[in-house]
């Protein structure tokens, strides 16, 4: 049974090393330095519009953290040009669907978000793995996709990124973001390249100063005996 096991998990290290590698190619270039932290752009095969880096050091605990990410209707306090989130469906403790609205700059039409969001974990390391799904709404009959099925606003097509956070020394956790997003709709690609840099940099300033509040500072991880996080309880 625990050669077993143990077989189990190298195939998942494997496989977590080989999406981490994916995203760790260079190419990377340099934006913007401030505040701790650091965002990176580079070009993305097949697409007009740029990737997204960005990464910080967070005096806090993965716990505090990882209730954050769980909070989803308080997106907007920390998620750059985010007016309004809500769950919409969570399938189990690592899987869940969420929605997200993002206000654009006049006159571009704001745009819809419906995320996918898996989360992995490597020894102490949890990786949230982000994915759009446009038609997730599409002949599901929940109250919350009524609303979004009526909305006028662009829904986006095209997202994927992970959040990657890696516990350090000190009561420290080092935040790592990697995004590309395909806006949709008329929007000129130079226009949303130009505003790639804000959204890292705002949202992991915010990030570092939402975790500080209550009730996240209280948050705590339930594990399991190998370690395993269970949930968040705050």
């Amino acid at each position: 049974m625990y050669q077993l096991l143990s077989k189990f998990l190298s195939i998942c290290l494997v496989l977590l090393l080989s999406i981490s590698t994916s995203y760790a190619n260079d190419n990377w270039q340099l934006e913007k330095a401030a505040f701790g932290i650091k965002v990176y752009t580079r070009p993305m095969q097949g697409s007009a519009i740029r990737e997204i880096k960005g990464e910080v050091v967070i005096n806090s605990s993965l716990d505090s953290i990882m209730a954050v990410f769980d909070d989803v209707t308080n997106y907007p306090a920390w998620n750059h040009q985010c007016s309004k989130a809500y769950l919409l469906n969570k399938i189990n403790k690592n899987e869940r669907y969420h929605y997200q609205n993002i206000k654009m700059p006049f006159p571009v039409l704001d745009r819809d978000l419906l995320i996918r969001s898996t989360i992995s974990q490597l020894g102490k390391q949890i990786v949230i793995q982000l994915q759009a799904t446009p038609n997730y709404c599409k002949n599901n009959s929940i109250k919350a996709c009524k609303t979004i099925n009526q909305s006028k606003q662009i829904i986006v097509k095209k997202l994927r990124g992970l959040y990657q956070l890696t516990p350090l020394r000190d009561h420290k956790v080092k935040v790592v973001w990697i995004q590309h997003t395909e806006p949709a709709g008329k929007i000129p690609n130079w226009l949303v390249n130009n505003m790639l840099v804000d959204v890292p940099f705002n949202t992991l300033k915010k990030l570092s100063k939402q975790v500080t509040k209550k009730p996240y500072q209280d948050a705590q991880l339930k594990r399991d005996v190998m370690g395993k996080i269970l949930g968040v309880e705050y």
